[in-house]
């Protein structure tokens, strides 16, 4: 598995591509007043709204997380290794959305949130690329995927 996170200033354009794209599948809206039942653009709105509450570029979260090509999980099974991705990063009490995309030779999810909190404090997300690299390597053992490459290829 690798995940891929990117930094945003807006978060409309992400949300945009993530619940527009042909064939997407929104699994879940963890830590939202309805997990399930909402609407993208109440969703959009509501990260929008808590995402201005801090001054910062980087407030707002995109990652991406890719099986192996020939590897999948159930929808069940990859909403909660989102869920349980997002809880080691330390973004787990955060609002954001899971949405399935099978649109390329490996399936993926989008996770998109905010680093800034209700409270208008932000997340730390220093080393974030080391975290995600032993959170990947956690998730890897525990839902039985193969180990990711050592190096970017």
């Amino acid at each position: 598995m690798i995940a891929k996170i990117l930094f945003r200033e807006t978060v409309h354009g992400v949300l945009n591509y993530v619940f527009g794209k042909e064939g997407s599948i929104i699994l879940g809206y963890p830590n939202t007043c309805s997990e399930f039942g909402l609407s993208p653009e109440f969703f959009a709105n509501v990260l929008h709204f808590q995402g201005q509450r801090h001054a910062t570029e980087n407030r707002y979260v995109h990652i991406t997380i890719n099986l192996p090509h020939g590897e999948r999980l159930d929808d069940a099974t990859f909403y909660q290794l989102g869920k349980d991705y997002m809880a080691e990063m330390g973004l787990g009490n955060q609002p954001f959305c899971v949405v399935l995309h099978e649109d390329t030779k490996h399936q993926h999810i989008h996770l998109v949130s905010t680093v800034v909190t209700e409270s208008a404090s932000l997340i730390s997300m220093f080393n974030s690329y080391r975290r995600s690299m032993a959170t990947q390597a956690y998730l890897e053992k525990r839902y039985g995927l193969s180990p990711s490459p050592q190096t970017r290829q």
